[in-house]
């Protein structure tokens, strides 16, 4: 992944969202603290160089590009 002209490489996809039409990945950076450095990147972003990793994530998790996440409901107290 390019930021700027550094490249990082992902180790995994750690959480997703999908926020205002945008399927969002939370990615840990490898050699990057998964805890303190770990970033949202967008789907379209991430399949310009990890397209197999991200459709893998996708089929593990059963999402699609344009299905919105669906949450558990909070119970209210």
């Amino acid at each position: 992944m390019l930021r700027g002209e550094e490249q990082y490489e992902i180790e995994r996809i750690v959480d997703h969202d999908h926020k205002f039409g945008v399927q969002w990945f939370k990615i840990a950076w490898k050699g990057w603290s998964e805890v303190y450095d770990s970033t949202w990147e967008p789907r379209e972003e991430l399949m310009k160089n990890a397209s197999k990793l991200v459709e893998r994530y996708e089929k593990e998790h059963g999402l699609t590009e344009s299905q919105p996440i669906k949450r558990k409901p909070k119970k209210r107290s």
